[in-house]
């Protein structure tokens, strides 16, 4: 792996990715297997739909851009979480278009498809960052999380979105540098 990138295609090999937990609390039910070429992301049972990627630390200064390209179907609500420098900051993918309890709105993926065809995402991780992070002198990023930490609604119960079975697919997961 290059040191300014990290790349997974999800091809073959292990998944690097998990289900989520927090901090003492149960896994989400997420379900992770390689089919295809890609990462199949199935909900076993209603709730976060939630995945931690297991990125390892980086400075989004050096490794300032996500892709990533996904299949959606429109049951699929989830955004990512960026924790920098111990805040969370969302970011609007296919998911609740607010912002939990302690969290701080970052972006949103533009002109996202919930079509069932491939499709690619950007996050310019480090302008983003920057816009709210002007004179960091680091942006360190130490968890990034794709998921629905929303408890307003019934996502959680999963009503709208995100219920037992809900699945999508992604491939070629690529932090880089620009």
């Amino acid at each position: 792996s290059h040191p300014n990138a990290l790349f997974y295609s999800f091809s073959s090999g292990a998944i690097p990715f998990v289900p989520y937990a927090a901090v003492g609390g149960a896994a989400s039910g997420a379900r992770l297997a390689i089919e295809g070429g890609a990462l199949q992301l199935r909900n076993a049972y209603a709730g976060s739909f939630s995945v931690d990627t297991k990125t390892p630390p980086f400075d989004a200064l050096t490794l300032s851009d996500l892709y990533f390209d996904y299949k959606l179907t429109p049951e699929v609500k989830v955004n990512l979480f960026f924790r920098c420098s111990g805040v969370y900051y969302s970011v609007y993918f296919s998911g609740p278009r607010r912002v939990r309890a302690g969290a701080l709105y970052l972006g949103t993926i533009e002109g996202v498809k919930a079509d069932g065809n491939w499709h690619r995402a950007h996050v310019p991780l480090r302008d983003w960052l920057r816009k709210l992070n002007p004179r960091a002198a680091t942006l360190p990023v130490s968890e990034v999380v794709i998921g629905n930490w929303d408890n307003t609604g019934y996502l959680m119960a999963g009503f709208g979105g995100n219920g037992p079975g809900a699945s999508w697919s992604m491939r070629n997961w690529s932090l880089v540098g620009t």
